[in-house]
């Protein structure tokens, strides 16, 4: 986002990650956006890639979230999809269970619903597939440990036109892995 010119504001519980981020020049608060203070109306866009399924307190946490935006601030939220077609195969060896780390577990009805009761309008919901969650979903049901990300690059190069078809035809019966939505502060 900086690179495109925004203003950012980070915040991230891990140190060595901030201290990553504050090397390439962005500024990152250190800690549980839940305990963090905020300029209240002051953030376009509050980007949540994977983080609402942490938090003991979801709606809490959109409510802070709705303080801390202008209006009609925009807010994107990336968390695991339980529809996903990956879920239904794999029932309890689904890679994006991660009990204890997720404490939720969302569908686009549920992430809407939420939203939408804190102060939200959604603007669009859909789903995103990622094959590593496929295969990860395999291992975890062989016994053996997730791949490392150079192992799935190299993976994807070899099979990219079957996962983009796979992913295509997945995200457009909203059974992808993952739910992205963007709603509005109302």
């Amino acid at each position: 986002m900086k690179t495109w010119g925004f203003d950012v504001t980070g915040c991230e519980v891990d140190p060595i990650a901030v201290d990553r981020a504050k090397a390439k020049g962005v500024h990152v608060l250190q800690g549980d956006f839940s305990e963090l203070d905020f300029q209240e109306g002051y953030y376009d866009v509050v980007v949540m890639n994977h983080v609402l399924e942490h938090f003991h307190d979801c709606k809490a946490v959109l409510r802070k979230v709705r303080r801390i935006l202008k209006d009609r601030g925009r807010l994107i939220l990336v968390v695991p999809n339980a529809t996903a077609l990956s879920r239904v195969v794999f029932e309890k060896h689904w890679f994006n269970w991660e009990i204890p780390r997720h404490l939720y577990h969302f569908t686009p009805e549920t992430l809407e619903k939420y939203c939408s009761v804190v102060g939200f309008k959604k603007l669009s919901i859909e789903s995103r597939s990622h094959v590593s969650i496929w295969l990860d979903s395999v291992r975890y049901k062989m016994g053996i440990k997730p791949m490392e990300y150079k192992e799935f690059l190299n993976l994807r190069k070899k099979f990219v036109k079957v996962y983009n078809s796979f992913g295509a035809f997945l995200n457009h019966h909203n059974l992808g892995d993952h739910i992205a939505g963007c709603f509005e502060k109302v």
